[in-house]
């Protein structure tokens, strides 16, 4: 019975019921997700409480993965109309946790030149950093980071610690492994880890470091597997050769 009223009922009377409905369940402590789900079948009225709510909404759905359920909240948040800065943030983020990363960069590019603030900046450069690389444009991913490191005075230093790290780890994914261990090695011999930052930098330098190393003898075990017992024998003899030997 109560479905055939529903379905009976106008469809800008139906949306003006869930609109009524969502503004009785905000009001209940544990009703914001049930509001955010009658809000979905609102008309969009350009109302910045609606879009509020739906990026609340959102932001809890990531927080616990469920990135598809993001997506239609910030989707219709934008409907609304919104170009509210924080929205296209974690639309992108919810775009790439979705596996959409061309929407993903697009989003997260336009969030970027839309936000003043400098924390939140460096906050979207990560997240779009991490974007292209995982979409494979490492370069342009660094060229982010190196954009946002820029942008950091030298008397901010936890920021531009933070930064780094990023980039160090990033440049896991590049051919320029040594220019990363160098400026890492660089980096690294300044700190104590006595703070946040530090200790991620010098983390993130151990971790690549350890890709290094790893990805060395990965090298050596396919060639002694490649030249046999013979050829390990001959690359022991040259490693431990003089250079007179010869």
């Amino acid at each position: 019975m109560r479905a055939a009223v529903y379905a009976d009922l106008p469809s800008a009377r139906r949306a003006a019921a869930h609109r009524r409905a969502a503004e009785v369940l905000d009001r209940e402590p544990a009703g914001a997700d049930r509001a955010a789900v009658h809000l979905l079948s609102s008309e969009p009225a350009g109302d910045s409480w609606v879009v509020e709510r739906l990026h609340a909404a959102a932001e809890r759905a990531l927080a616990r993965g469920a990135s598809d359920a993001a997506l239609g909240l910030l989707e219709r948040a934008r409907r609304e109309p919104s170009d509210d800065p924080r929205v296209l943030r974690a639309l992108g983020r919810a775009e790439r946790l979705a596996g959409d990363p061309e929407r993903a960069i697009a989003h997260l590019r336009e969030a970027l030149d839309a936000t003043p603030e400098p924390a939140a900046r460096e906050a979207i450069a990560r997240e779009l950093a991490t974007a292209l690389a995982f979409d494979g444009h490492v370069e342009a991913a660094l060229g982010v980071l190196e954009q946002a490191l820029a942008a950091v005075p030298p008397s901010e230093p936890e920021r531009r610690l933070r930064l780094e790290a990023d980039f160090i780890v990033g440049m896991a994914h590049d051919d320029a492994v040594a220019a990363t261990l160098s400026r890492a090695a660089e980096l690294a011999e300044t700190l104590e880890g006595s703070t946040p930052a530090e200790r991620v930098l010098l983390g993130a330098a151990a971790l690549q470091r350890a890709r290094t190393a790893s990805g060395t003898a990965a090298r050596r075990r396919r060639w002694r597997s490649a030249h046999g017992p013979a050829g390990a024998c001959c690359a022991s003899t040259r490693r431990t050769a003089s250079p007179t030997a010869a």
